[in-house]
């Protein structure tokens, strides 16, 4: 995914199984150092229900968010689209595009 970066996560605790290369250019986190982790470690507690619902409503919708995340280089704002996948979601996440998103949610959602 050249413009974003791709999260795999365990549905049961959205904890991190796999992540794309690229994740560094989008996160300042390298792939491998996402893996094992739980995606509520970067969102505020606030903002992990509403992602928890949308990826729970993953199924046959698309759901894209503003997101904030919590990086070493600080927060970014990004597009997320969560999608099932195998057992799994997958955690599409892009720069922020305003037109992409309608609506929000405070905290580490907009």
């Amino acid at each position: 995914q050249p413009h974003g970066a791709l999260l795999v996560l365990d549905p049961a605790d959205l904890s991190i199984v796999q992540a794309s290369q690229n994740t560094a250019a989008v996160l300042d986190i390298e792939a491998s150092d996402l893996v094992g982790r739980f995606l509520q470690s970067f969102v505020s507690a606030d903002a992990l229900p509403e992602m928890v619902r949308a990826a729970d409503q993953a199924e046959g919708t698309l759901n894209p968010l503003r997101i904030r995340l919590l990086t070493p280089a600080g927060a970014r704002a990004l597009t997320g689209l969560f999608r099932p996948s195998k057992g799994c979601i997958l955690l599409e996440l892009e720069a922020f595009a305003e037109s992409a998103v309608a609506g929000g949610v405070p905290g580490g959602l907009y």
